[in-house]
């Protein structure tokens, strides 16, 4: 799930560690993968090569995907709308890699009809207040720390007779659980070839997904508006 012909010009060094404190996470060029999930007796090497392979996509996709930005300076809006929407890429695609393994709690979140109305509706009214707004970047701060601090909401509402503990790291963010199921239908209806497309054209991603929309589909048809301001954001690429 990579665009063609990628190298990295770089070694990625991978550090383990036991602090049980943020998870697994990259920096450019470096890998911290969180142990005390898997010191366990059943340790299970299938989970951990698919959370490596999360992180590793991260860092090549990210080195690619840096290559593509534009030279010249964005406005204010166009910063913006860019950084709110492009972690939605990211863990999207590398998603796709770890979902296999969540538990069946976690999964029932990710499939729940309700919940990812709601976390979409979050998405276009987040947009439309960053577009709209003459402090973009001000009004972003404040809907991408909404999208993390609402995460304990989101989990008592559709789990209101509790949780497993393990499913609190997962607890519903629009970030991922979109951005899952925005790649993962696009490559269910559409194939591998569209896939591969919308990889290597991350402006034409809610394009895309509108093209093999059906009502079976959990996130809705994206909004007109909300496809021009995503292509828009990301017109000065050189994935154009």
């Amino acid at each position: 799930m990579l665009p063609k012909h990628i190298t990295l010009p770089f070694t990625t060094d991978v550090i383990f560690k036991l602090d049980n404190n943020k998870g697994s996470f990259t920096t450019d060029s470096q890998i911290f993968m969180e142990m005390i999930g898997f010191a366990t007796d059943d340790f299970n090497i299938d989970r951990f090569t698919n959370v490596l392979t999360h992180e590793l996509h991260h860092i090549y996709y990210g080195y690619w995907f840096a290559n593509q930005l534009p030279s010249k300076n964005m406005s204010d809006k166009e910063e913006a709308l860019f950084n709110y929407m492009r972690p939605l890429i990211f863990e999207g695609i590398a998603d796709q890699f770890t979902y296999k393994d969540y538990s069946e709690e976690v999964k029932l979140l990710y499939n729940d009809r309700l919940l990812i109305e709601e976390l979409f509706t979050s998405m276009t009214t987040s947009v439309r207040k960053i577009a709209n707004s003459n402090e973009s970047l001000k009004i972003y701060e404040e809907e991408n720390n909404k999208i993390w601090d609402s995460r304990m909401f989101y989990l008592k509402k559709y789990l209101p007779d509790g949780y497993e503990e393990s499913t609190f790291n997962y607890a519903p963010t629009l970030v991922y659980y979109l951005g899952y199921h925005l790649y993962n239908s696009i490559l269910q209806k559409g194939g591998k070839a569209r896939l591969d497309f919308v990889l290597e054209n991350f402006d034409c991603l809610l394009e895309e997904y509108n093209k093999i929309y059906s009502t079976d589909l959990l996130i809705p048809k994206i909004p007109d508006d909300i496809v021009k301001l995503w292509k828009e954001s990301f017109k000065n690429t050189t994935s154009n």
